[in-house]
């Protein structure tokens, strides 16, 4: 059987967690920030018993289509079928206070590796090496929480 496509780009769902806290402060210089965290869900797929994928970068987008940097230190490995049952941490870190309204992940295409129930590799398609998800509803960050 040949898998192909399974939409896996476009199946990924990403959660936002603000936490209370965070803060630039400083001279006038500094751009405000707040702590974030990013975690990753999936649906999950019963003719797969693992797909994993290296997850190179996390940026969050605006209205206007502008990015914030890469949020990652490196990349992280993610089983997606695992989390489609327990949430995937890929990233906790301060970001730029302002309205979000999305975030976008970058994969390794070379790093793609799914599993049959028997063990055995399954052909896969990917449909590219970027996910955009758009949130159910902008997310505004301030100084000093959400």
């Amino acid at each position: 059987m040949k898998l192909t496509s399974l939409a896996w780009f476009g199946a990924a769902l990403l959660s936002l967690f603000a936490s209370c806290g965070g803060g630039g402060g400083g001279d006038g210089g500094s751009a405000s920030t707040t702590s974030a965290d990013i975690l990753l869900t999936d649906a999950p797929a019963d003719e797969l018993s693992a797909f994993n994928v290296l997850v190179e970068e996390v940026r969050l987008y605006d209205a206007f289509g502008e990015r914030s940097e890469n949020l990652m230190a490196g990349p992280v490995r993610v089983n997606l079928l695992s989390a489609a049952t327990q949430l995937a941490w890929l990233v906790s870190k301060p970001v730029p206070a302002g309205t979000w309204r999305g975030v976008e992940l970058s994969f390794n295409l070379e790093s793609v590796d799914a599993r049959k129930l028997d063990g055995t590799q399954a052909s896969v398609t990917p449909l590219g090496t970027t996910l955009q998800a758009d949130f159910s509803a902008p997310v505004a960050f301030q100084t000093g929480g959400y």
